[in-house]
């Protein structure tokens, strides 16, 4: 009979770490905690951070859990004699086929809470009905979660081993293909429902949405991935669609109110901009990012970024776009 076990409440994993690591008085340690969180409430990785601290007797909690904060070494320490993470894992991803396996690989370089057969089909450039299939393989190995139809989710240390497949056995120029493609398809999207909400945006293609309520309930489902692709953009210098997401997102933030996911979509691109040197589109963020300070009342930090703003659309010779910043200025002041 085959029984599908949960992951372990945050209270019950870290009772199963202080155990494992033979001192039950750390169960409700703040560290404890952490590493219980890092170990992805994982039965066989709690088990395994527990062991490594039970023979390491100059350790202590804390010391587990600076050790495994570094995503790219973590599975590497959950390993303890014979049991290791990664080597669970391995065996699974060593019995998919040779498109299933690569689609796998791909869709750990998306840092999302879930992911839709929609962007795996446009990172993978599979046809639907085959990139649908892969992705059903992964749920029936537990390599992918089924959350809902066309809706799927990694565990944290398992997005993490595909991430490392991905890095050692795809190209970067692939790597950076994929990537690229599902920033874009992301996108366009936005572009689309943008469009829907006001003037100021318009799209192209195909239409995706039949109306503004079908553009919301997407532009709601993917809310989170929305916040991840643009910070997916900046750290793989993608930089137009980086601030091209920030941007077209505003009236749905500001129609919802999501004022914390303003404000880090707008500092994300803030930083791509800066980083490459684009003086126009710091401009047009510090803007973005003032205007969202003055939407929460930190009217002196609003003023900051305005000023910069106002300078910088003076500097590159943006009229229109110094106009709008007076006019956010007048606003605070």
């Amino acid at each position: 009979t085959a029984l599908t076990l949960e992951l372990l409440p945050p209270a019950d994993a870290a009772r199963v770490l202080a155990r494992a690591a033979g001192d039950e008085q750390i169960e409700e340690s703040s560290a404890a905690q952490a590493v219980a969180a890092q170990c992805g409430y994982l039965p066989l990785a709690l088990r395994i951070a527990g062991a490594r601290l039970r023979t390491r007797r100059a350790w202590t909690m804390e010391t587990l859990a600076s050790l495994l904060a570094d995503e790219r070494l973590r599975l590497g320490r959950l390993a303890a004699g014979d049991l290791a993470v990664r080597a669970s894992f391995s065996l699974s991803y060593q019995g998919l086929d040779g498109d299933t396996a690569r689609v796998f690989r791909l869709l750990g370089l998306l840092d999302m809470p879930e992911i839709s057969a929609d962007v795996a089909t446009a990172m993978t450039g599979m046809a639907p009905p085959a990139a649908e299939a892969a992705l059903e393989q992964l749920a029936d190995t537990a390599l992918l979660e089924a959350m809902a139809p066309g809706r799927y989710r990694f565990h944290d240390l398992v997005r993490l081993f595909a991430r490392e497949r991905a890095e050692d056995e795809e190209p970067d120029e692939a790597r950076l293909d994929a990537v690229t493609a599902a920033v874009d398809w992301f996108l366009e999207r936005v572009l689309e429902a943008a469009a829907l909400l006001g003037p100021a945006h318009s799209a192209s293609g195909a239409r995706v949405f039949t109306d503004l309520p079908s553009a919301l309930d997407w532009l709601e489902t993917e809310r989170e991935n929305l916040v991840r692709a643009v910070a997916l953009a900046d750290a793989h210098e993608l930089i137009a669609p980086c601030w091209q997401l920030a941007d077209a997102l505003f009236r749905f933030y500001d129609l919802r109110r999501y004022l914390p996911d303003w404000q880090q979509v707008n500092e994300t691109a803030l930083h791509a901009a800066r980083r490459a040197g684009d003086r126009a589109v710091e401009g047009r963020m510090r803007n973005g990012i003032g205007y969202v300070y003055a939407e929460q009342s930190r009217l002196s930090e609003a003023l900051e970024h305005l000023e910069a703003a106002l300078a910088i659309r003076a500097e590159v010779g943006d009229r229109a776009g110094k106009g709008r910043t007076l006019k956010n200025l007048g606003d605070v002041r």
